[in-house]
């Protein structure tokens, strides 16, 4: 039971953190940015919505709603997106990279890397002594 509690206070730990970054304070794109970039990832595989689905913390799986609640990410083909997580919300931007994807908010210095493994988007946190993973997988 005291290893449950520590992962899920881990895990809320992480989201809260994300969700803290990227609702930090920046400007968001202007409609005229966005339309001049058109959907230049149209084609993308990463376009559409992930959904964390699993948690890991040494070694063992976990249910990520029961974890962490929903959390989400919506990766739209001009290169905006949005998280969703932890009653927080946050307008983001990206793009593709060789093995995954990277993820900002534009003002803000802090960027997350995606990898793309096995269909899931795998994020590798770590706090401090803690290392974690979420696992996101497309919702159809």
């Amino acid at each position: 039971m005291k290893m449950k509690k520590t992962i899920i206070l881990i895990c809320c730990i992480i989201i809260a953190s994300m969700g803290i970054a990227l609702t930090g304070c920046g400007s968001s794109s202007s409609e005229e940015d966005v339309e001049s970039s058109g959907d230049k990832y149209a084609d993308s595989s990463y376009v559409g919505t992930w959904e964390a689905t699993v948690s890991e913390y040494e070694g063992a799986e976990y249910d990520a709603e029961e974890v962490i609640g929903a959390t989400e990410f919506v990766f739209n083909a001009d290169g905006t997106g949005k998280f969703i997580g932890d009653g927080l919300s946050a307008d983001i931007e990206w793009e593709p990279t060789e093995d995954g994807l990277k993820l900002w908010k534009e003002g803000e210095d802090i960027v997350e890397y995606f990898v793309y493994k096995d269909g899931n988007l795998v994020l590798e946190l770590e706090l401090e002594a803690v290392h974690a993973t979420a696992y996101f997988d497309k919702e159809d």
